[in-house]
């Protein structure tokens, strides 16, 4: 079974009991899940109101699963991530980090081009007038 991403944009109270991943919503105090560690690969933490034990952080270290915070653009500003024991992690870096220069150049360029094609589509849910086809310069970093 895949890892599970769990996102977090409201204010919540993460902790664990019986080894479990326990969320608390602080706006609906009855609505409590609990979530089994060992199925979940990120936890993205999008809410300045969410709060975090110390023991689950201990547990999802353990079970290396990867905690990403975001600032107040919603973007990721840090993460936690066990060091030690985190091999796959490793792995995917050392794949990046030896990619030869013509795959990293065609990545980059897939990468630009779809941050241009979702700005036009959002554009254009907004109501905004764009081109059917946005004019794509190639660039390489």
């Amino acid at each position: 079974m895949p890892k599970q991403t769990l996102v977090f944009e409201s204010p919540v109270q993460l902790s664990v009991q019986n080894s479990m991943l326990k969320i608390a919503y602080k706006d609906d105090p009855d609505n409590v899940t609990l979530r089994a560690i060992e199925d979940i690969a990120i936890i993205l933490i999008d809410n300045h109101s969410a709060s975090l034990t110390t023991p689950l952080i201990g547990k999802l270290a353990e079970q290396n699963v990867a905690v990403v915070f975001c600032n107040e653009r919603h973007m990721p500003s840090s993460m936690l991530m066990n060091l030690d024991a985190n091999t796959l992690q490793e792995k995917y870096f050392r794949l990046q980090l030896d990619a030869p220069l013509p795959l990293k150049k065609q990545m980059w360029k897939n990468v630009v081009e779809a941050k241009i094609k979702n700005q036009a589509l959002h554009l254009k849910s907004l109501g905004k007038k764009t081109r059917q086809t946005p004019e794509i310069r190639h660039w390489s970093p």
